[in-house]
Parts: structure tokens; sequence; C-alpha cells
């Protein structure tokens, strides 16, 4: 077992159990604690699994006989039989369950010889953010809509208003060729009741954040049993913010479900879970960040005292001579009281987070993109819906705290093959190994940078590492 903790350690790209390597298996799945089980142990596991006295009540199965659909433990009952030996792990315990359950009714329902198999419908799509995601489930979802049909079709996810806004405007234009077909969407903060009046118009597609989603469903305002087409945008996110179980919840209520796609900056544990519970013979795509698709940003980090972050913030933004820009900080707190201070220094800026009336986030928002508001400041949960191609700079007033929240806030500058510039203010020593860190997990390479006596910006020297000096032998 301590090869295999070292071989955890060297990457965890090996099997806890066996030890062997990700490439050696066709499927790895990753516990929360770190711990890996290939496709292998899996199966040899169910066997034991129906070996023992949970599958004497049906009658043991010949050692060779196939097996049969009717003879294949449901999750529950595999669960039941790990809580006997497993002590705590609930969720872990859950996921294994229906991750082994799962694997066998692919096996059991996969197609004969004779048979015609169906297309590959279940996705998951990784890719960076900019790449036009959007439009890649947004037009084959319209193509599939039936127009003619007043049913709800198809249903997007998003873990923001502002990202549901900006889907929903994205598809109503994409849809302007077919005017029969109608979009919603439903979101957190607004009137339920205007949304109600939607709904009454019978769109075929409604985007909704997964918690206003439920109060519809609940209110009976909404129908899923005709749902065909579920996607989960900004997956990664969604699931992070805590919507696990609203998401699987609606999920499991949409019966008729033909398509399930995941699309996401990154892949996460969370993502991987959902593919495990409700994907068949899905397909992963991911779009590699290289260099034609790579968003063109260039990317500094420049030290001062922490009570000196405010200043430093404006005098960036007056060197650089920006037109438009996004300033993040981890806080709602941090983003007004940076907000107030832009202001009294006489700079036009405003800020959205959740605490925001969404009216006027949205008037905010509105303002940025037409080119009215030079200066944006937000948290990361209220830029997800950020889709301007023209931000000069992205300032990280505060460094994230997650390594992927880098790079979904940079992604909002460089789209549409145009130059943009990543500033990070680092004002304390936990802020400049939180950014070595992200530097090491996103292959970013990240230049210091400093103000010379004439007030431009030079690159700084990054000094070079010494020598230890030999050691001494003592006899």
């Amino acid at each position: 077992m301590a090869q295999n903790k070292n071989n955890n350690k060297n990457g965890g790209d090996c099997c806890s159990f066996c030890g062997a390597k990700r490439t050696d298996v066709e499927i790895m799945f990753q516990g929360s604690d770190g711990a890996n089980i290939c496709n292998k142990c899996i199966e040899n596991g169910y066997k034991i699994i129906v070996d023992n006295d949970i599958a004497s009540e049906r009658g043991r199965r010949p050692a060779a006989a196939p097996l049969k659909m009717e003879e294949l433990l449901k999750p529950a009952q595999i669960k039941e039989f790990l809580d006997q030996y497993v002590i705590g792990q609930d969720a872990a315990k859950r996921y294994m369950s229906v991750a082994v359950y799962n694997h066998y009714k692919r096996l059991l329902y996969a197609p004969k010889e004779d048979e015609v198999e169906i297309d590959k419908s279940n996705i998951v799509l990784v890719g960076p953010t900019g790449t036009g995601k959007t439009f890649a489930f947004g037009i084959p979802m319209l193509e599939h809509i039936d127009p003619e049909s007043e049913d709800l079709q198809g249903l997007i996810l998003a873990p923001t208003r502002e990202l549901a806004i900006q889907i929903c405007d994205e598809l109503k234009g994409l849809a302007a060729f077919n005017k029969n077909i109608c979009v919603a969407v439903v979101y957190g903060g607004a009137k339920i009741e205007q949304q109600i009046k939607q709904l009454a118009k019978h769109p075929q597609i409604v985007v909704a954040t997964p918690g206003r989603l439920m109060d519809h469903y609940n209110r009976k305002t909404l129908r899923l049993d005709k749902v065909q087409t579920v996607v989960l945008d900004e997956a990664d996110r969604m699931l992070d913010m805590g919507f696990f179980d609203d998401v699987t919840k609606i999920i499991e209520r949409v019966k008729n479900r033909k398509n399930l796609g995941l699309f996401s900056a990154t892949i996460s544990q969370e993502v991987m879970t959902v593919s495990w519970m409700y994907q068949r013979d899905e397909v992963e795509i991911t779009v590699p960040a290289d260099v034609e698709n790579r968003p063109d940003i260039t990317q500094y980090s420049i030290t001062c005292p922490p009570l000196e972050k405010v200043d430093m913030a404006i005098r960036l933004i007056r060197t650089l001579a920006l037109e438009r820009t996004i300033i993040f900080c981890n806080t709602k707190v941090m983003c007004q009281r940076l907000r107030d201070d832009l202001v009294r220094m006489g700079l036009d800026a405003d800020c959205i987070h959740g605490d925001i009336p969404q009216q006027k986030r949205e008037k905010t928002m509105r303002t940025f993109k037409e080119g009215k508001l030079p200066i944006l400041i937000a948290t990361d949960v209220a830029s997800r819906g950020i889709d301007v191609d023209d931000v000069d700079c992205v300032i990280n007033y505060d460094v994230p705290e997650e390594n992927e929240y880098y790079i979904h806030r940079i992604g909002r500058t460089g789209r549409a093959r145009k130059k943009g510039i990543a500033v990070s203010i680092l004002g304390t020593f936990p802020e400049q190994a939180k950014l070595a860190e992200i530097a090491k997990y996103s292959h970013y390479a990240i230049q210091p940078v400093k103000f010379a006596e004439d007030g431009s910006l030079v690159e700084e020297e990054t000094p070079k590492p010494k020598k230890a000096p030999p050691r001494r032998r003592f006899r």
C-alpha cells in the first residue's frame, strides 16, 4: 500500500488498489481524498459483492453464466453492502455505487453486431474561456428544436444571473432566423411573477440558475417531462458554488432526457461525478490552450505594501492608459470599498457583486458593454456573465483563492484574437506564494514588473537561486 501512496504523490495517475497506471487502463476514477480506482478493480470488486450474501436472495448465478440486467444490483444495494465495511464517507460510497452500476449498465446495453449503434450525444467539453462553448451547444440545440411544439425541449443551467442573461441573449440572436422558437431566462433576484408570465408563453428553451428553476418546478409553473437536452454551462463553477444537489435533482426529473452536455473551462471532481452518474457513452472533447487558440494575454505581477494597493491600482490604470478595465476582488466588502476609493480619486468606476440588486447589476453591465463605463470592479461569482470583447486589461486586486479562478479572470481579456494584459497586485507574502502556485498550475509565464524612476513599467529581474553551501562533515 505504501507503494501506491508514493505513486499518488507523483501525479495521482496510478490505481490505489492495484497500482496500474492511468495509461494502462480504460477508466480511472478519483475520490475526494485523492485515492484512485481503475475499471479493472471496479469489475473485480463487483464480482466479490455478487459472490457475497447480498446476492444470495436472488440465488447465486453460475460463474460462467453471463450477467443479466435483472441481476444487476442497484446503487442503493451496493452502498448498503459498502456500509458494512466502510465507516462514514457517505458521499464517496454513493458516487462509487453509482459508478459501478453505470459501468455494468453500459456493458449490458452495448449494441449487438447486427444492431445499429446510436450516435453518442452525451458530451463533456473542456476548453479555455472565450473558445465559443456557448455556440458549441447553442447551435445544435436550436437545430433540434421543434418550433411547432409548445413543449419545453431544451434546458441550460448557468451558475449566475449574469451568465444566464448572456446565454439567453446569444441564443435569441442565433434563433432570429426562426420566429417560432421562444427562449426564456429565469434567475433569482428578480420578481418571480414576471418570469411566470414568460413561461406561460411556452418557450422551447429555458436558461436558468438552478435555485430559481427548482422554485418554478415546485410551483408547477414549468414542466421538465418533455425536455430532451440538458446543458450545464460553466459546470465546474456551478457545482463548486454549492449547486450540486439542485443540479442532480433537476437532471433526475428530466425523465425523457436524450442528451446531457457538460461544458466547462476546467475539469473538476464534481464534474467527473455528474458525468459518471448521468452520462452514458459520453464523448470527451478537450480544446487545448495551444498557440493557435490560447488568448494573447501578457501577464504581469507587481509588488507593493498592503496599504498602498489602491494607489498602485490607480497608477496602473493611468500609466497603461486603459480604456476598459476589469478589477477583481475576493470579497463583496473589498469590491465596494475599492469602488468608493476610485470614485473619490476622480475615476469613473462601478462594481457588481451579490449584494447589489439585480436591476442595478444589469444596468452596470450594460453601461460597461456599451463603453460608457471604463472601470468595472467585480467578485468572481458576479463576473461569470461578463462577455465583452474589448477589455484591455484585467487587474487582480486580490489574488484569487482558487487556481481555476485566475484562469477565468484573465480570460475576460484577450478575446476575439485581440491582445490583453493581466496584472496581479501583490501586497503580502501569502499572495506572492499563491500566485507562484497559480503560475505552476496553469503553466503561465507571469513576469514581475516595477515602476522605474521615470514612471514607466519595466520588467524586474528574477533573482537566480543561490547555490547551497557545501555541507560540513563532522567526525
